[in-house]
């Protein structure tokens, strides 16, 4: 989940707020699965990443 006050502000910098969403979803969604190299991380530093809904 993408903090609000960040994702409001970076969603009017955006001519299409639609394709912000996506793009931040495909990101957060890319970071974890990159992430899964670092499986042996405490649990608490994995959840402090992007959460995909």
């Amino acid at each position: 989940m993408i903090n609000s006050s960040v994702k409001q502000h970076d969603q009017n910098v955006w001519d299409d707020p639609t394709a912000y969403d996506q793009q931040a979803q495909e990101l957060a969604r890319q970071f974890g699965e990159n992430f899964k190299q670092f499986a042996a991380v405490r649990p608490e530093i994995i959840a402090a990443g992007p959460q995909v809904e």
